[in-house]
């Protein structure tokens, strides 16, 4: 899915480059050598701490 809407299509930004598509949180899973399920498990994490 647009990570962040939910519509379920994985790479669609919906034509706004502000949404999150799959292909740059696999990317960034890469570049930390991580998997992309840790990665969104960091993501979760981080967010509940910035949210404090």
């Amino acid at each position: 899915m647009c990570m962040t809407c939910g519509c379920g299509v994985p790479n669609d930004s919906h034509g706004d480059d502000r949404h999150i598509v799959y292909d740059e949180l696999k990317a960034a899973a890469e570049a930390a050598g991580i998997s992309d399920d840790q990665a969104a498990d960091n993501i979760k994490s981080t967010l509940a701490n910035v949210e404090r």
